[in-house]
């Protein structure tokens, strides 16, 4: 259960990376 939020972590920061254009400053 603890690489649940490691996983959306991770994916949250790629998905920022490739759509720089969207607003993510989520947890930053």
């Amino acid at each position: 259960q603890g690489a649940e939020p490691a996983f959306l972590f991770g994916l949250e920061l790629i998905i920022c990376g490739l759509e720089k254009q969207l607003k993510c400053e989520s947890g930053s």
